[in-house]
């Protein structure tokens, strides 16, 4: 609940760092980043865990050789909360196996877009490319670009 003495200018939350939140932490923490941006600051959230994504490109299993090892994804789609749970396996030529868990939460753009408006942000428009091509179903990646609200804190 700590909120920066000094403001910047935008806000970068890239990796899809984001689905790693429950909404309501995740609204948290987008009042945390509206608290450091001043009227009309940017906000950009690159996500590939969006529901218009991830339903889409949803895989139960899938296999990734690599060189020295082999590397295997398993996931689960669950609602309530919506998420996909994942467990990754490390399969090396020599030595253990190695078993990652994780969770992604997914939300539909319609989900952040009143995320957004809760935290004091305005979506201002949803991109697939840095270069600005405007997002379409099914797309590989999601830029979100937020907009801090006028008289906000």
């Amino acid at each position: 609940d700590h909120l920066p003495a000094t403001s910047v200018d935008a806000v970068i939350c890239m990796g899809n760092s984001f689905a790693f939140f429950t909404e309501q932490t995740a609204v948290d923490l987008l009042r945390t980043w509206a608290g450091a941006l001043p009227a009309g600051g940017r906000l950009v959230i690159n996500s590939w865990m969006i529901a218009e994504i991830a339903i889409r490109h949803f895989k139960d299993r899938e296999w990734n050789p690599m060189p020295g090892y082999k590397y295997l994804i398993e996931n689960r789609f669950l609602l309530r909360p919506a998420r996909i749970e994942s467990v990754h396996t490390i399969i090396p030529d020599i030595g253990p196996v190695e078993e990652l868990r994780g969770v992604d939460y997914i939300f539909t753009l319609s989900e952040l877009e009143t995320m957004l408006d809760r935290a004091g942000l305005t979506l201002l428009d949803t991109y697939s490319t840095p270069r600005k091509r405007p997002f379409g179903l099914g797309d590989g990646r999601a830029y979100i670009v937020a907009e801090k609200k006028n008289g906000e804190s």
